[in-house]
Order: C-alpha cells, then sequence, then structure tokens
C-alpha cells in the first residue's frame, strides 16, 4: 500500500470516523462501512479499515481518503455533534391514515394476544353515526393540509363481527374525495379470516379492499398459537377463507405474528405461502411485550437473522416482505426513516365509542392516549397533547439513540411496545435495537455479495449512495429488494 500525506488547512487535526459509521468484514479481506446519514456505503479491504480504525490517515490511499471525507465517513468532533440538526424532522400535520376499531372483541384466542381470551372488552360495536363521523372529521383533516394520499384500515378485535358496519361504511369510504387528493383512497381490513360472507366478499371486490389474513404457518405451526377459545386450531378456517377470497379476485395477504412457536422454522413458513398458497405479499408481525409474560415471546435480536433469510426467499419470487421492506425502500431511496409507524405521525384511531388516540394497539395498555371524541362539536384531533407528543416520538428526539449507527433506517419502533415495556413511549422499544444491529449487517453482507469479484478490493471505495425513487410501486419495491443502485468505482 503506497503511503500517503494528506494536508489539513490552517493547521487543524485530521478528522476520525464518525461514531455513527457501522462497520462490518464482509469477506476474509473486506470491511464494509455504513453512514446512515445519505445511507452511504463504502468497501474497503481490511489494511485499509485497520488504519482507518487506528486514526492512522496519512497512510490511506488518497482516493480513499478524500472520498470517505467528501462522504462524511471521516469528520471532525464538531460535524458528529451538529450532523442531527440538519436531519431535525417536524411533526406530521395533520392525518393522512385513519384506523375505525369497529368493534373490541374477537372470535379467537391467540394465545400471544395482549387481551387474554377469557377477559376480552366487551365495549359494544361501533355504530354507523360514528363512523361516519369519524370519516368526516378525517375528510377534513385531509383536506386542511392537502394529502396527496389517504388510506382507512378496518380493524378490531375482529371487524367481521360487525359486517353490517363494514357493508354500510366501506362505500363512502370509497366515495371520500378531499381537495389535493392525488390517488384513490387505499381500504385495508385485517381478519382472523375465520369468519366468512359472499355479501361483503362482494363489496371488498367492488370497492377494491385490500384484506390480510393472519396465519403464522402451515397447520402445525399455526395452530398452536392461533386457537379457538376451546382450543382447537384455526388454520383449516382460515385457509378455506384466503381461498375463497382469492377464487373471488379480493387482493389478500398475509400477516405473520413471529413467536418460539414458528422460530426455525421461518423458511418453510415462507415457503409455504409462497409456494403453496401463492401469497403476493406477506408482513411479518414483531412480537409485542405481553404484559403477564407469553410462553410464545422472543426478542427480535433471537429472530432477526431468520427473518432475513426468510426476506431473501421472499425476494427471490417477487414476494414482499414488508417488515424489511420499508427500510431497504428508505435506503434505495437514500431517505431518512425518521418514523416505522404511522402512530408517530399520520395516524388517527378511532375506537368502537368514538374515542380517538394515536395509535389502534393503544386501547389497551395505552387508555390515558385516548381523549376527545369524534361526536364532539367542533371536534379536530389534531389539537390534543396525546398526537403532539406521539408525532414527536422520533429517534432523531430521543437522546439514547444519538450515536447510532442504525438511527437512518430505524425509525424507533413500536412506541406502544415501548409503552408496556418500560412505561413510557420515549423509551427504546426492546424489540428493536437487536433487529437494526443484525439487519444493517445483513444489508452490508448482501450489498458486498452483489458486488463481489471486482479486482483489487484494497482499492476500490464504491458509492453506492442510492437511486432516488419517486414511488414505492411495485417495480420500485423490487427494485429497492435488489439495491439496483449507481455504483462508483474509485482505483
Amino acid at each position: 500500500m503506497q503511503q500517503q500525506t494528506h494536508s489539513v488547512p490552517g493547521g487543524q487535526a485530521l478528522p476520525t470516523l464518525s461514531s455513527y459509521v457501522h462497520s462490518h468484514q464482509v469477506d476474509d479481506e473486506v470491511v464494509a462501512l455504513y453512514h446512515p446519514f445519505g445511507h452511504e456505503v463504502a468497501l474497503v479491504s481490511l489494511p485499509v479499515f485497520d488504519l482507518l480504525h487506528r486514526g492512522d490517515l496519512q497512510r490511506v490511499p488518497s482516493a480513499i481518503y478524500e472520498d470517505l471525507v467528501a462522504r462524511h465517513f471521516l469528520v471532525s468532533e464538531a460535524w458528529d455533534r451538529s450532523v442531527l440538526d440538519g436531519y431535525a424532522s417536524k411533526p406530521i400535520a395533520g392525518f393522512f391514515s385513519l384506523w375505525l376499531i369497529v368493534v373490541q372483541t374477537c372470535n379467537i384466542g391467540c394465545t400471544y394476544c395482549v387481551v387474554e381470551a377469557d377477559t376480552q372488552p366487551n365495549t359494544g360495536r361501533m355504530t354507523p353515526e360514528v363512523a361516519e363521523r369519524a370519516l368526516e372529521v378525517f375528510r377534513e383533516s385531509l383536506d386542511r393540509h392537502r394529502q396527496p394520499v389517504a388510506k382507512v384500515t378496518l380493524y378490531g378485535g375482529e371487524p367481521l363481527l360487525n359486517r353490517p358496519l363494514l357493508k354500510h361504511i366501506i362505500p363512502k369510504i370509497r366515495a371520500l374525495s378531499w381537495a389535493g387528493q392525488q390517488a384513490p383512497i387505499e381500504i385495508l381490513c385485517f381478519s382472523n379470516g375465520v369468519t366468512y360472507d359472499e355479501e361483503l366478499t362482494q363489496c371488498f371486490l367492488d370497492h377494491d379492499v385490500t384484506v390480510g389474513l393472519s396465519l403464522d404457518g402451515d397447520k402445525t405451526i399455526n395452530d398452536q398459537v392461533r386457537v379457538f377459545r376451546k382450543k382447537q386450531g384455526t388454520y383449516d378456517k382460515v385457509i378455506a377463507s384466503y381461498q375463497k377470497y382469492r377464487a373471488a379476485g379480493v387482493r389478500v395477504g398475509l400477516s405473520c405474528t413471529l413467536g418460539n412457536h414458528n422460530k426455525g422454522q421461518l423458511l418453510n413458513v415462507v415457503s409455504h405461502f409462497v409456494n403453496d398458497l401463492h401469497a403476493p405479499s406477506i408482513q411479518f408481525q414483531v412480537p409485542i411485550q405481553v404484559a403477564d409474560g407469553s410462553p410464545n415471546y422472543l426478542n427480535m435480536a433471537v429472530l432477526a437473522r431468520e427473518t432475513l433469510d426468510a426476506f431473501e426467499l421472499a425476494r427471490s419470487a417477487n414476494v414482499e416482505e414488508g417488515l424489511a421492506m420499508r427500510r431497504l425502500t428508505a435506503f434505495s431511496a437514500g431517505r431518512f426513516h425518521h418514523r416505522d409507524c404511522a402512530a408517530v405521525g399520520g395516524e388517527l384511531a378511532v375506537s368502537t365509542d368514538g374515542t380517538v388516540g394515536p395509535c389502534h394497539n393503544a386501547t389497551i395498555g395505552g387508555e390515558q392516549y385516548f381523549r376527545g371524541n369524534v361526536l364532539d362539536e367542533g371536534f379536530n384531533p389534531e389539537l390534543l397533547p396525546a398526537f403532539m407528543e406521539w408525532h414527536n416520538r422520533m429517534p432523531i428526539n430521543m437522546p439514547g439513540c444519538h450515536g447510532c449507527s442504525a438511527i437512518g433506517l430505524c425509525g424507533g419502533g413500536c412506541p406502544y411496545n415501548a409503552l408496556l415495556a418500560a412505561g413510557s413511549i420515549w423509551h427504546k422499544d426492546p424489540q428493536q435495537c437487536g433487529y437494526m444491529s443484525q439487519f444493517i449487517d445483513w444489508l452490508l453482507e448482501d450489498i458486498w455479495a452483489r458486488y463481489s469479484g471486482k479486482p483489487r478490493p484494497e482499492a476500490r471505495n464504491w458509492n453506492t449512495q442510492a437511486q432516488r425513487i419517486s414511488s414505492v410501486g411495485g417495480q420500485e419495491r423490487r427494485r429497492a429488494a435488489q439495491h439496483q443502485i449507481p455504483v462508483t468505482r474509485i482505483d
């Protein structure tokens, strides 16, 4: 390696590796560096990394040194202290996501649910009056802020236990329009899948409703935990509903909650979903902290690598898995991922009686954040303190997250899980840190695998500043998953 001398104007000290830089050895002689600000990646030889790590920068080849300085891998202490100022994000104004909790009760008793099967709340069902007023409050916010896109999610409990309301409100949702609208409103309905209704299916089809069904694997895996109250498994009924939705032409995806019951089996789970069920999309659900504990609960630090292996399998079949995909989309767009959840900005959750809060899950365990009612005269939920607090809950505003190399892709995880686990939404989500450190390692390994085989790795420093993606539709998401990004090679 040729020795170089690097001059610094005014006799200033040489820069050092930013405290935000994450390093990971991806090959015998190659180390990958990741920087969260712009999602920069550099691949350098092990000897070069050793010089960088020791601060022996005068011996780093000039081209590599200059590139690392230009892309803020090598920075002054002042830069590290002030960099977050340039990435501050204002709270999202208004709402773009409405969750209608149409019923609190459920007709099954999953063993990992935050609500015990025999203590489910019986708080009634949402009425047409409440649903319509919620829709109007939502429309007023969309109109006020000229939101380009919006979605409404029908949720529970089990929403199909209030089928008359669904049939009443879905056409009204589809007819919703507002100033600044750039696309038809997205409508989703999450269901456990054990109830099927042909008339409602036609309503779903007529009004372009996407259905998400909960399924945790094949029959053996699923029926360990997703059971009726008398402990019979739900798999057969869910599969029957799934096949009927597909036959009718309804768009349907699968939601898979992670835990001890499918640990070590996620490749088989994805293979079953993709090859046997031909699922177009999969969403892994991170386990929520249960107050009294659950034998199925696992920390994501244990499951992270397995979920990423499963993501790769899904990706190979052009099937989207959302947990990894939303971060890869941000990475490939060069976008700072401030929020991992709409509850941190943009979500309006309306409970069965019209009470509102920032998070659809927080009706259990986060009741203090549900204040005000859509039936109140002149009601504007944007003014409620709960929304203002949740909308500011981002890693960039959490001192415990400063200095973390995952800050640009993390999004802070789930405030509700932090609330259950530690008593405050301002604590770290205990599921997030272990997952994110392994996610970045996996991402760097994946990038290296795509670009390996190039000559002279010790002289390489590839700029993988991500290509800007103007939308996150199917083709763009596939490109993001494959890291189809421009590369600059410096020899």
